[in-house]
């Protein structure tokens, strides 16, 4: 996850509403899509898909309690935390800065972008594996011996092809596909959770006359070079990347900044985010007030960006590992 998008500097700057965890209010927000004219929603109906974590059980069934229950829970742990971090006098304890990191981590991982990457990694990865199986002896002879020892009965490896020919079509699926993104899930959080909190957190305030956008994809990474232009996308532990995560159409999380704990950033900082935001959306972005700027914006730029393609890169899954 190292590779980068361009973008060009000093965009239009666009006003924005932030959905939060759980407990949301009953708020107003404006919604923006792609080809449709902006429309009124709330932070309660949108951004969410029934059954988004129903994935296969061990008995077969289709099944999304335990995912739920586990992002229930950081949603719940971060909703003080979101409350009261605006404040400048607001003082981080560890647990606080922990329970925000896995919140944040989520956040970036459920994203529509995000779970699109993985099906178009989870496809490309098994097409690969069908054709080193088919081609290559020593992987063959590798899952051969794999196989023997966990089934019992010996496995040649001339044995094992027709049986991954057949296995491999299976794995491609939609629902074991999900099932792959879910089994990963907790994992991945504790990872993205561990290299945020690593990083400088940073508040960004937006100066006054100016907001932040928000979308279905809003954790959004910057590296600014030397002469001022920024490059999003890149993967989280790269040296000197910024991971952005906006609260509210006020304030913005920041975490690899060596600032201090609290800013009012400048015009071009609100600008910059709210244009990668968008730009790194997969369907949607969301305002609190109706600005056209923000739907000029979305009909020619939401998802230029695009996870997999010429942003994040995302884990490669090797082919021994697909057989676990």
């Amino acid at each position: 996850m190292t590779n980068g998008h361009t973008v060009a500097q000093n965009p239009t700057s666009i006003s924005s509403a932030v959905l939060k965890p759980r407990k949301r209010g009953k708020g107003k927000l404006w919604v923006y899509e792609k080809g449709r004219p902006p429309r009124i929603g709330s932070p309660k109906s949108e951004a969410a898909e029934r059954g988004f974590f129903a994935s296969r059980t061990n008995s077969g069934t289709l099944d999304d309690s335990a995912p739920e229950a586990f992002t229930a829970r950081i949603e719940d742990r971060a909703l003080e935390v979101f409350r009261y971090a605006e404040n400048q006098c607001y003082v981080w304890t560890e647990k606080q800065r922990t329970r925000m990191a896995e919140y944040w981590a989520l956040l970036f991982i459920r994203a529509d972008a995000t779970f699109h990457m993985h099906r178009k990694k989870w496809n490309e990865s098994l097409a690969k594996a069908k054709e080193k199986i088919e081609f290559d002896r020593s992987i063959r002879q590798l899952l051969a011996r794999r196989y023997s020892f966990f089934t019992g009965p010996n496995i040649t490896q001339h044995g094992s092809l027709p049986v991954f020919q057949r296995v491999i079509p299976n794995l491609m699926t939609e629902s074991e596909m999900r099932h792959g993104f879910v089994t990963q899930l907790q994992r991945r959080v504790e990872l993205f959770s561990k290299i945020l909190l690593a990083k400088p957190w940073q508040i960004w305030m937006a100066p006054s006359g100016l907001e932040f956008v928000t979308s279905d994809t809003p954790v959004v990474t910057m590296q600014v070079d030397e002469f001022g232009q920024y490059r999003v996308g890149w993967g989280f532990n790269r040296e000197n990347v910024i991971a952005l995560m906006p609260m509210s159409s006020r304030a913005c999380l920041a975490a690899g900044t060596a600032h201090s704990h609290y800013r009012v950033v400048e015009t071009s900082y609100v600008e910059a985010l709210n244009k990668s935001v968008i730009a790194c959306g997969h369907r949607f972005a969301y305002s609190r007030s109706l600005d056209p700027a923000i739907d000029v914006l979305v009909q020619n730029s939401l998802g230029s960006i695009r996870y997999g393609v010429d942003a994040f890169r995302g884990e490669s899954f090797d082919v021994i590992d697909l057989f676990q």
